[in-house]
């Protein structure tokens, strides 16, 4: 996610990418209240392959019209954070151990690839992929190294709030 260029708009063009991609699943919804940049070190066509699958899995295991929403922050332990959030109905707790597993389904005709992939993906860059799940609330977070130590603000603020902004 550390942008190498910006757009005209002054906005890290992978946050662009990220809300025109969102866009296109309907539903989904990218906050965009940034008070600060995050810039994890990661690849970002990687990035956008976990985000696709954990886009891909909400709207399949999720009612039609269930609220979707993507955000990013940094955490206090020097991570930058992706999270793909729905008010749908959890994920069974008897599952819930066995969703990053190859194969493991909650839905006939899927390959059960898409998680355990996108996990691998997110080792591989030195980060983490967790699901959290209860009635009502299913949250997969994607956890990278922060790249450069610290968020910058993004509007010149010095002090902005490192953890619960979203992007």
């Amino acid at each position: 996610m550390s942008p190498e260029k910006q757009s005209d708009s002054g906005k890290p063009d992978h946050l662009l990418a990220l809300r025109g991609f969102t866009k296109s699943f309907g539903p989904v919804q990218a906050l965009s209240d940034v008070d600060f940049e995050v810039e994890a070190l990661c690849d970002p066509q990687r990035v956008a392959q976990i985000v696709r699958a954990l886009l891909d899995n909400a709207l399949t295991h999720t009612p039609s019209g269930t609220r979707i929403e993507v955000s990013t922050g940094a955490g206090l332990d020097r991570t930058a954070y992706l999270e793909v959030r729905d008010d749908g109905p959890g994920i069974k707790r008897r599952d819930l151990g066995q969703v990053f597993e190859r194969f493991h389904t909650g839905s006939p005709g899927r390959s059960g690839l898409g998680l355990s992939i996108a996990r691998e993906l997110a080792n591989r860059m030195r980060g983490r992929l967790e699901v959290r799940s209860r009635p009502g609330e299913t949250v997969f977070q994607l956890t990278l190294p922060l790249a450069g130590g610290r968020p910058q603000p993004a509007s010149g603020r010095a002090g902005a709030p490192a953890a619960g902004t979203r992007a």
